[in-house]
């Protein structure tokens, strides 16, 4: 029997879920009937990653391919790996979470996330969220990492620490910008405690990876605070054709079209 001081969290958790579902029922994401986050029908309209992905910045690979062009350099990462591409009705799940509060999503992302660390099996001893900035967390109300992340931390029995890692100065949103400047845009961006992170092995969470620029970054923090490696998990990898589609745009094509 598990003790009631770990138990008594998850209590008030289902307790709290259940009257959201009450005064918010959960509606289908892929055709909007009610009672379901996704219904039986929708469910399997999910797309889900091939298995030969690179094991540093879990994009997609070719058959039997073993090298990767998206981290050949500055990548500081240990690995990373998504729960599923960044397209269809995933998509439109992380974007209903995101913008419109979907509280009942973050239980299903907090599961698949689980799921996916399950196959991993990364040896890490902590998990930190990516941050938002201050002004962006007042804009918004709600960091939608942590509402899933938090959870994730808890089916992992791990510790949570989102003090870890702090946004110490606002970025312009990166979806219309190019490779390089993403990049850019986060340079500095990100501030470590290293009370927080030193002499662990992070779990490092986001909910999209497009070209890696967020994620590396903070890594690359998380490293300089004292972290001995950092290991990253995404709800979703944006998936790109080439190279240059990954360099020209923040646009995806589905991952069938990898081959």
């Amino acid at each position: 029997m598990k003790p009631l001081t770990a138990s008594f969290p998850h209590l008030l958790r289902n307790i709290g879920d259940t009257l959201w579902d009450a005064l918010f029922p959960p509606r289908c994401i892929g055709c909007g009937r009610g009672g379901y986050t996704f219904c039986p029908e929708c469910w399997p309209r999910v797309e889900t990653l091939p298995e030969n992905v690179c094991p540093r910045c879990a994009h997609p690979l070719p058959p039997h391919a073993t090298t990767c062009p998206h981290c050949t350099s500055g990548w500081w990462l240990a690995q990373a790996r998504a729960v599923r591409p960044y397209t269809g009705l995933w998509r439109k799940a992380i974007h209903a979470l995101k913008y419109r509060r979907n509280k009942t999503l973050a239980r299903l992302f907090e599961a698949e996330a689980a799921e996916t660390m399950q196959r991993v099996r990364w040896p890490v001893s902590c998990l930190v969220p990516i941050p938002l900035h201050p002004q962006r967390l007042r804009e918004r109300g709600y960091n939608q990492v942590h509402l899933w992340a938090a959870g994730l931390a808890r089916r992992l029995r791990m510790p949570y620490r989102p003090q870890g890692l702090e946004r110490v100065r606002p970025t312009p949103s990166q979806v219309h910008l190019s490779r390089e400047e993403r990049w850019a845009n986060v340079q500095g961006a990100f501030q470590a405690r290293p009370q927080a992170v030193w002499g662990c092995r992070v779990l490092l969470v986001d909910d999209v990876l497009t070209t890696g620029a967020t994620l590396n970054e903070a890594a690359r923090t998380l490293l300089q605070a004292g972290a001995v490696a950092v290991y990253g998990l995404v709800l979703a990898r944006a998936v790109f054709v080439s190279e240059s589609e990954a360099d020209t745009s923040g646009h995806q094509r589905p991952a069938q079209a990898i081959g």
